[in-house]
């Protein structure tokens, strides 16, 4: 009885193990890895929709965003700072995407925002007219967080637009 009681405790241990392992094993099966072609889409699918707590979400701790308008980088709350900025001048603001070119954890993405001037932007007065730019951003995409970001566009193209 007591060779059984034994062998029975190591069956347990064993067993215990087992499932230990087998559940480490299994975690994350069936979840998709995102492609940062999907982060980035999630990403302006955020800014436009203003969902800059979502749009947090997808930054790394590390976060860092340069654009052509400033030398200094900006950290993630200096980022969402200027987007509410832009947002609140531009309302109906939509991102569409022409081209994407993805290498390992950089992704570059070249697209078209369209809105209305219905705030003001840089000292102009809401014209309520309808903007369109082109832009480009290079993405550093690491375990599905942007760690970098860099920016550009022609604000100057902006003012002309909302000067007619």
């Amino acid at each position: 009885m007591k060779i059984f009681s034994k062998a029975h405790r190591h069956l347990s241990v064993l067993m215990t193990i087992f499932v230990s392992i087998s559940l480490m094993s299994f975690k994350g099966v069936g979840e998709k890895k995102k492609t940062n072609r999907e982060v980035v889409v999630e990403w302006y699918k955020n800014v436009d929709a203003g969902n800059y707590q979502e749009l947090r979400k997808l930054m790394d701790k590390k976060y860092s965003f340069t654009n052509s308008m400033s030398h200094i980088p900006a950290d993630g709350n200096s980022h969402i700072a200027m987007l509410t900025m832009f947002s609140s001048a531009f309302s109906e603001m939509k991102h569409t995407f022409t081209h994407f070119v993805n290498d390992g954890e950089w992704i570059a993405v070249y697209g078209t925002v369209t809105g209305k001037h219905a705030g003001d932007f840089n000292g102009l007065l809401p014209t309520n007219r309808h903007i369109s730019n082109t832009w480009m951003h290079l993405f550093h995409i690491v375990d599905g967080k942007v760690v970098d970001a860099y920016f550009e566009m022609n604000p100057a193209n902006i003012v002309s637009q909302v000067n007619e």
